[in-house]
């Protein structure tokens, strides 16, 4: 009978055990999204959206009436833009691998989904 009594107080334990753990992995998330780097991130996201609503007005120029000259222009305008859309993009990879290496699937699902809510909020246009 004691030993029955044994094995029900461990997996009673090993159950508050683990609610701890993910009661604490939950406050360490959530502590992510009210860090400067998440406001940096969110701040990163939204130039590269500007950035990439540039180059796209960019090309809608040169595909319309423009003279040679323009278009020279306008293609090294794409070119730099284009640079430094792509170190932008390398940032902000780098920035979200960091902070998401130790989440869980539905952690980093949360986290996308508060980057796009925050930067939706910001309304990221030029």
């Amino acid at each position: 009978m004691a030993s029955k009594y044994r094995v029900s107080f461990v997996i009673v334990c090993l159950f508050f055990g683990l609610e701890c753990c993910n009661h604490q992995s939950d406050q360490e998330s959530v502590s992510v999204f009210n860090s400067p780097e998440f406001d940096q991130l969110i701040d990163m996201h939204c130039r590269a959206r500007i950035l990439k609503n540039e180059r796209f007005e960019i090309a809608d120029e040169m595909r319309n009436d423009s003279t040679e000259i323009q278009e020279q222009y306008l293609d090294s305008l794409k070119k730099t833009k284009s640079a430094e859309s792509r170190a932008l993009a390398d940032s902000l990879g780098n920035i979200i691998t960091s902070m998401t290496s130790k989440m869980s699937p539905d952690e980093k699902r949360s986290f996308n989904d508060s980057i796009e809510f925050r930067i939706e909020r910001m309304n990221c246009k030029e």
